[in-house]
Formats: structure tokens, C-alpha cells, sequence
């Protein structure tokens, strides 16, 4: 039908309703396009994937043994052992582990509390032997128990379950004078660290002591004892038998033999570290054997003041030779107050000669 104007073609009334239909569904999908894309992208870029772990602490942990063996008394002065006489004891030496016990390695380290510096600590890797015998390794630390050393480089780490075995010195090495009557307890401590904050140790105490020690002269022929007549300290007091009283260093029966070289000053108990000391009074047979005030000057007086002790004949039988005149310590008689004089050495073996008897003498320290 037509109506005041011209004829319109079928269907263009649908499509003026609905005004640019087609771009519109060609945009509509290219944003759904892009924003499904755009949700998948982020799906995957947010994806997660777990693991599981466990971490573990590693534990330093450290034990060690042999320390305490140091405990020592240092003495100066001859040691007579059987049928011999042995060096003063001024050093002491023993075997050390340090065992690491924990799950991790370590490097060890020493340090020692409450020490000395006149005493010296040598550290090294402990050998077939660790004694008085033993010489120092290669490698051997040396330092003092103020100072000490560091662990020797072939003995400074220990893996897990395993041990470090070193050998151990201290040594008084300072003037005996000065460290007679001196105790110390030190503590060693050996620290295995493993990085910079974890760390384990293990110390020890241990006492040392410098003192010297004191004998009382038994002669052989009486049974009897060396001493200061009168218990007096005057120099010219004469030296006689008397009998041997009970232990006591600072009495006139107490001596104490000071090495010097070879041979030995004797200083009498209830003296001091400046004499006087024992002597005999000429060079000649017969000479008597007095208290003379102490000379460290060389020559004939200082020679006379002092005496090699001798082995000599039956074990723990001993001669005290002087070194001025190479004459023996002598003692004739059996009664109290006769006095010692100095004869000509004899060379008899028998315990039974009247001789060996009367030049022949045993030392019994006093505790």
C-alpha cells in the first residue's frame, strides 16, 4: 500500500530500527575477545608452585681430656732416683684431645685464664710418644701461660666425630728465685667455632707450684744426720753428726741443692736465698766443713761451695764431691757432734768398708 509518497522496499523498517547494529556486535565481540585474553594471561602469570624443604642446624660441640695433667710442682735442686741423679723438675709434658662432638667441622683455638708468663706452653701434634723425652714437632707453637701460642697449623680444624691429639709442654723458665713459694691454677680452654657467631668449648683447671725442695743428708756410716751445730745460721758454724730429727725444711737438718752448672750450691734450711751455704774451710786433708757466706764471684771460693753429687757403690749411695779440691765429705765417727771434715775420695764399692761407709750418703726429701 502506498501512502502520499513512494513505495518503501520490504524489510527496511526492521533495520531502522535498530540503528548501526552491526558495528556495534563487531565491538561488543572484540571486547569480550580481548578481555577473555586478558584473563587468561593472568591466570597464567599468577600460577604457583609449592615445595617442601626441611633445614637443619648444624651443632658445635667439643670435649677434651689430658689438661689436667699439668697440675705439677716444679722444683729446683738435684732429684736422686736410685743410683742416679736426675735434672730438676722444671717442665712438664703430657698428651691432650680435643674431641669434636658435635655435627659440624671446627678450627680450634687455646686460650688460658689465671696464668704466668715465666712459665712457657709449647703445642704440637701429638706423635708415637708425648713425654719428658719427646722433642717439639715441626710446627710446634710456642707461647706462655699468659700468652699463650696458637694451635699448631697440622692440628687446627676436626670434622664431625673426629679428634685433634697434641702434645703439651709448660716450662719454668723464669728466674727460681723469683718463683719459689709461687702457685698458679690456670684454666686452658681449646674453642672450635664454625662461622663468626657459633662456637663451643671446653676448659680445665689445673695447679702448678714452684718450691723448692728439701733433704735431709743421712750418713751411712751412723745412721745419722747433717747439721748445723747449734741450729745456728752464723757463718763459721761448723757442720756435725747429729740424729736425724722429724720432717721440718726450715730447721738446721734441712738443705737444699741449688744447681749451678754441674754442681750444686747447698743452702741450709733455716737460712735464706742469700746463704750463708756449706763449705769446707781450706783445700787440705781433713779441712773441717763450716757455714761460709755466699760468693758468686769465679774462683777458689766459690769452687769450694760447690759439690757434685756422685752415685756411687750401692744404689740410692751417694759422695758429695767438693769441686775446689775433689775431696769427699767425710764422717768418721759415729757419736753426736763430731764434726765433718774432707778426705781424699775412695773408690772402694763395699758397703761393708769402714771407708765407703764414712763417705757414702742417702737423701731423704722432706714433704
Amino acid at each position: 500500500m502506498m501512502r502520499g509518497g513512494m513505495l518503501r522496499p520490504a524489510g527496511s523498517r526492521r533495520q531502522s530500527r535498530l540503528p548501526g547494529w552491526r558495528p556495534a556486535a563487531a565491538i561488543g565481540l572484540a571486547i569480550f575477545l580481548i578481555a577473555t585474553g586478558t584473563l587468561a594471561g593472568n591466570a597464567y602469570w599468577s600460577a604457583v608452585t609449592s615445595r617442601s624443604a626441611t633445614a637443619t642446624a648444624a651443632t658445635p660441640a667439643t670435649t677434651s681430656s689430658g689438661t689436667n695433667g699439668l697440675a705439677v710442682t716444679y722444683k729446683q735442686g738435684f732429684v736422686p732416683n736410685g743410683s742416679v741423679v736426675s735434672a730438676p723438675l722444671l717442665a712438664d709434658t703430657v698428651p691432650i684431645t680435643i674431641n669434636n662432638t658435635g655435627s659440624t667441622p671446627l678450627n680450634f683455638s687455646v686460650s688460658v685464664s689465671g696464668g704466668n708468663a715465666a712459665v712457657t706452653l709449647q703445642l704440637w701434634k701429638r706423635g708415637s710418644t708425648c713425654d719428658a723425652t719427646t722433642a717439639p714437632a715441626a710446627g710446634a707453637t710456642t707461647g706462655t701461660l699468659s700468652a699463650p701460642p696458637a694451635m699448631p697449623a697440622d692440628a687446627v680444624s676436626a670434622t664431625a666425630g673426629t679428634s685433634i691429639l697434641l702434645c703439651a709442654r709448660t716450662t719454668l723458665t723464669g728466674n727460681f728465685a723469683d718463683a719459689a713459694g709461687l702457685t698458679i691454677t690456670p684454666t686452658m680452654t681449646f674453642t672450635g667455632r664454625v662461622g663468626d657467631n657459633w662456637s663451643a668449648g671446653s676448659g680445665t683447671a689445673f695447679t702448678q707450684t714452684a718450691t723448692y725442695n728439701w733433704f735431709r743428708v743421712k750418713h751411712n756410716f751412723s745412721g745419722k744426720c747433717f747439721d748445723a751445730n747449734g741450729a745456728s745460721t752464723a757463718v763459721g758454724t761448723t757442720m756435725i753428726l747429729y740424729p736425724c730429727k722429724a720432717p721440718d725444711k726450715t730447721d738446721n737438718q734441712s738443705f737444699r741443692f741449688e744447681p749451678v752448672g754441674n754442681q750444686f750450691r747447698i743452702y741450709i734450711g733455716n737460712g735464706s736465698g742469700n746463704g750463708p751455704v756449706i763449705a769446707p774451710t781450706l783445700d787440705t786433708t781433713n779441712a773441717q766443713v763450716q757455714l761460709v757466706a755466699k760468693t758468686t764471684t769465679a774462683g777458689a771460693l766459690l769452687n769450694r761451695q760447690l759439690w757434685s753429687v756422685v752415685p756411687h757403690g750401692a744404689a740410692g749411695d751417694f759422695q758429695l764431691v767438693n769441686l775446689q779440691n775433689s775431696r769427699c765429705l767425710t764422717m768418721n765417727s759415729s757419736n753426736d757432734l763430731t764434726v765433718f771434715l774432707i778426705t781424699a775420695c775412695t773408690t772402694s764399692t763395699s758397703t761393708t768398708d769402714a771407708t765407703y761407709r764414712s763417705q757414702h750418703y742417702s737423701f731423704v726429701e722432706i714433704p
